[in-house]
């Protein structure tokens, strides 16, 4: 296939301190992302040739992110994900909580920060994940309408 591995940082809150992520990490146990396909939903069911639809075809691949810390103590986090050189890449990141008990309290967290939206708690059978959009990406909906994902344009 036609990837490209680009790492992209994101801030979920400017006021996020290492403070702030430890205590925050009580709840959740960590930060992943999952790649749902290379390509939108819309372009790959309207458009797309064979090779296309092959390559676009659902991923569902977890990718963890990583978080540190800038000089002003600032949590950023890094994901690096493979881009498709002309599809793009559809994703959605999740905060993993560390029980079901502590999901109402990972989901008022990221409500919290600026630059998450789109917070819910997932309906499959993973329900300890929180997924969330980011605002730094383009948003994207995916076959069912009530499904939004973060898309990275092809480069």
């Amino acid at each position: 296939m036609r990837l490209r591995a680009k790492a992209h940082d994101f801030v979920l809150g400017e006021g996020k301190t290492r403070v702030d992520y430890e205590s925050l990490s009580q709840d959740i146990s960590g930060f992943h992302c999952l790649v749902v396909r290379y390509g939108t939903d819309e372009y790959i069911s309207k458009m797309a040739n064979d090779t296309e639809r092959y390559e676009g075809r659902q991923q569902l691949k977890i990718v963890p992110i990583s978080v540190s810390f800038d000089q002003n103590d600032r949590a950023v986090f890094t994901l690096n994900l493979k881009i498709h050189r002309s599809l793009g890449t559809q994703f959605k990141c999740f905060a993993e909580a560390r029980s079901l008990e502590q999901v109402p309290k990972a989901i008022e967290a990221l409500k919290k920060c600026e630059h998450a939206s789109d917070i819910k708690q997932s309906d499959s059978y993973h329900r300890t994940r929180v997924y969330f959009l980011l605002d730094q990406f383009v948003t994207v909906e995916s076959i069912n309408s009530a499904v939004k994902n973060n898309y990275i344009f092809p480069e």
